[in-house]
């Protein structure tokens, strides 16, 4: 019995260590959380994904709260609202956080440039999504039901900027919104008019 009871004593100071230990580690974990978490700050971010050129609607955006961190570029939860009507200057997936490289406050359309609207049908399109930003050719199709012309290669085309891309209801048509140089508006808008526009994307 006195053995056992030695056995014992000598044991009651580990366990004392042991006690005593996990209770300042479980202090340090309190006295971190809480740091961490006086420390954070509110930003924006990305709700709902937009595309690169699309212009930024309140719905597309939210808060999140991150813990500060000077390598990150953010933009406070504050200046949220003035991000709506603006474009997104590269592709922003749900779930990001905003960056002010990522917004665009450049007119637009820029100087020298128009955006026209064309209504065309799928067969006029090319079957890969088109997203804004893409580079395209607008290329003048013969009137409905006219021969193919000799020197169809050498038909007119312009270079244009994919504006936006909507989906009509009746999903056999589309509308775009296509950035061109402003001598050639007048003429796309004409083509565009008579459904005589076909889009190519090329490869770059």
């Amino acid at each position: 019995m006195a053995a056992n009871a030695q056995i014992r004593m000598q044991r009651s100071p580990l366990r004392i260590a042991l006690a005593i230990l996990c209770i300042v580690l479980s202090a340090l974990g309190a006295a971190w959380g809480a740091t961490k978490y006086r420390h954070t700050t509110d930003v924006v971010s990305v709700r709902q994904s937009v595309s690169r050129g699309e212009i930024i609607k309140r719905e597309d955006l939210q808060s999140a709260s991150i813990t500060l961190d000077p390598a990150l570029h953010t933009i406070p939860k504050s200046q949220l609202e003035s991000l709506v009507g603006k474009r997104a200057a590269s592709d922003l997936p749900s779930g990001t956080l905003v960056t002010p490289d990522s917004i665009s406050s450049a007119n637009f359309p820029p100087k020298g440039g128009s955006v026209v609207g064309i209504y065309l049908s799928n067969g006029q399109l090319p079957q890969t999504t088109l997203r804004p930003g893409a580079t395209v050719r607008l290329v003048a199709t013969p009137k409905s039901q006219d021969d193919l012309p000799a020197g169809a290669a050498q038909q007119t085309s312009f270079n244009a900027t994919v504006v936006q891309v909507r989906q009509l209801g009746d999903s056999t048509h589309s509308s775009l919104d296509v950035l061109v140089p402003s001598n050639q508006a007048t003429q796309v808008a004409a083509l565009a008019a008579t459904q005589r526009l076909a889009v190519i994307l090329d490869g770059e």
